[in-house]
Parts: C-alpha cells; sequence; structure tokens
C-alpha cells in the first residue's frame, strides 16, 4: 500500500513539473510570431464584430413598436382620412352655398333697380299744400 502511495505521489510531482513547463509561458516569449495565436487573433476579432452585429440587432428589435402600437397607428391614420374626407365634403358644400347667395344677391342687385325706376317714374309727388310761410316775407313786402 505504501508503494502504491509513494508511485502516485511521485508521478503527481512528475506530472505536475513537466507541464508546468510547456502550459505557462516565460516572460520573455513572444506570442504575436505564432500563425496559430495570429489566427486566434482574427478569429476573436470576428466574433466581436458579430456580437457586435447582434447587439444592434437586438437593440432595433427592441425599439420597433409593438402590434397594438401599429395597430392604433392604423386607426388613427383611418380616423384622420376619413375627417380629412368630411373636411373636403364640407369645404364643397360651404362653396356652392356662397356662389348661391352671390348669384341670389347678383339677380337682387338686376332686378331690384329696374322695379324702382319704374316706380319713381309713375309717382310723381304734388303737395296739395303750400309750404310757404306767410307773414314775414308777406309784410315786409306790404310796407
Amino acid at each position: 500500500m505504501a508503494t502504491a502511495f509513494l508511485v502516485s505521489a511521485l508521478g503527481f510531482f512528475i506530472l505536475n513539473f513537466s507541464t508546468e513547463k510547456h502550459v505557462f509561458a516565460l516572460a520573455n516569449e513572444n506570442w504575436d510570431d505564432g500563425p496559430n495565436w495570429n489566427l486566434a487573433v482574427k478569429k476573436i476579432r470576428e466574433l466581436e464584430n458579430l456580437v457586435n452585429i447582434q447587439n444592434e440587432r437586438i437593440s432595433v428589435l427592441e425599439k420597433r413598436p409593438t402590434m397594438s402600437e401599429l395597430r392604433s397607428t392604423v386607426d388613427l391614420q383611418e380616423t384622420i382620412q376619413r375627417q380629412n374626407d368630411r373636411i373636403v365634403k364640407l369645404e364643397t358644400r360651404i362653396s356652392e352655398l356662397e356662389v348661391m347667395v352671390t348669384d341670389q344677391k347678383a339677380e337682387a342687385i338686376h332686378i331690384q333697380p329696374s322695379e324702382e325706376v319704374a316706380d319713381f317714374g309713375q309717382n310723381i309727388i304734388t303737395p296739395k299744400r303750400n309750404f310757404i310761410k306767410k307773414g314775414i316775407f308777406t309784410r315786409k313786402l306790404r310796407l
């Protein structure tokens, strides 16, 4: 039993110290020269770009309006269109009424002066009474 323990302990120390030499980098070792390192850096940058693109897509999706907001927008646009149609109809009706009123005024202007002129020619005012005062002028004339 003791030999098994010693063999396992010796194996542990051998593996532990031998892997430390190969796994850990030395302070003066240059990692930029290896092709695997350059490939790894390139892949990391590509992954960072993909993550940035996905983050932008997520932010766009979060800012996008929901279905209820879209429905309310569509309902609002339909209401605005109906009101605009009603306004146009009312404006055309108002313009028709204004045309009718101006036509009636023009007819009234043309008809009324001709009737008044005819009445003026027939009715001549002749006073039955003499409105000249007698008194002051007649006394002076008699003196």
